[in-house]
C-alpha cells in the first residue's frame, strides 16, 4: 500500500463528507440545475448554505495536499512525473482559495478556479505517459484521457459565453453550455481521483 494508512482513512472521510455537503446544497439551492448554474454557485453569498459549502471546499483542498507525493511514488522516475506532480499541486491550492474567495469575489475567484483546473488539466496531460508506463491500472489512462477529451467543449463554452454568462439562465446550446461542462469536468476529476486512490491501495 503506497498510501499511508492515516492518510487513506482521512481522505476516504472527507471525500464522503465533502460529496455529501455538496449533493446537500445543491438540493437546497431553489431549483438547482447542473444545466443552468455552475459549481461556483453554491459558494454565492446570496445561498443560504454558502458557508458551509466553501468550507468544505477547503476542507477538501487541505485533504488533497498530499495526494500528489503518494501518486509520484507510483511514478516512473522521468522528468515528465515530476513536472506534472508540480503542476498537480496547482489544483488543491487553486481548490483551498475557490473556498476562500467565492463567486461574487470575481477575479480572485476565476483566478482561484483556473489555478485548480488548469493546472491539473496541465498536470494531466503531463502524466498521460508516466501513468501508461507504470503500474496503476490501465482503467485510469482511459478515465484521464476521457478528462481531457471534456476540456474542449469545456473551453469552447467557456470562450463562447463567459464573458456574458447570466446565472440560473439556460444556455440552450449543449456544446455552449458551461453548467454542464464544467460538472462534467468536476465529476470525471472525481472519479479520477477516487480511482488512483483505490489503485493507490492496493499496490
Amino acid at each position: 500500500m503506497i498510501i499511508s494508512l492515516w492518510y487513506a482513512v482521512l481522505f476516504l472521510v472527507i471525500f464522503i463528507y465533502f460529496n455529501s455537503i455538496l449533493f446537500f446544497c445543491t438540493r437546497m439551492y431553489p431549483n438547482y440545475s447542473i444545466m443552468t448554474r455552475t459549481i461556483s454557485g453554491l459558494g454565492h453569498p446570496d445561498q443560504k448554505y454558502s458557508k458551509l459549502f466553501s468550507i468544505s471546499i477547503i476542507i477538501m483542498g487541505v485533504c488533497l495536499l498530499p495526494f500528489p507525493f503518494y501518486l509520484l511514488q507510483a511514478l516512473p522516475a522521468i522528468w515528465m512525473s515530476y513536472i506534472g506532480i508540480g503542476f498537480f499541486y496547482c489544483s488543491p491550492v487553486g481548490i483551498i482559495l475557490v473556498g476562500i474567495f467565492p463567486e461574487d469575489k470575481e477575479v480572485p475567484h476565476l483566478i482561484a478556479a483556473v489555478l485548480a483546473f488548469g493546472g491539473i488539466l496541465i498536470a494531466l496531460m503531463l502524466l498521460l505517459y508516466p501513468i501508461f508506463i507504470s503500474s496503476l491500472n490501465k482503467i485510469i489512462v482511459g478515465i484521464l484521457i476521457g478528462l481531457l477529451l471534456i476540456a474542449i467543449p469545456l473551453t469552447i463554452s467557456q470562450v463562447k459565453t463567459g464573458r456574458s454568462y447570466v446565472p440560473d439562465k439556460r444556455i440552450d446550446k449543449l456544446i455552449y453550455n458551461i453548467n454542464f461542462w464544467e460538472w462534467m469536468q468536476f465529476l470525471s476529476l472525481e472519479v479520477l481521483i477516487f480511482s488512483i486512490f483505490i489503485n493507490l491501495l492496493i499496490l
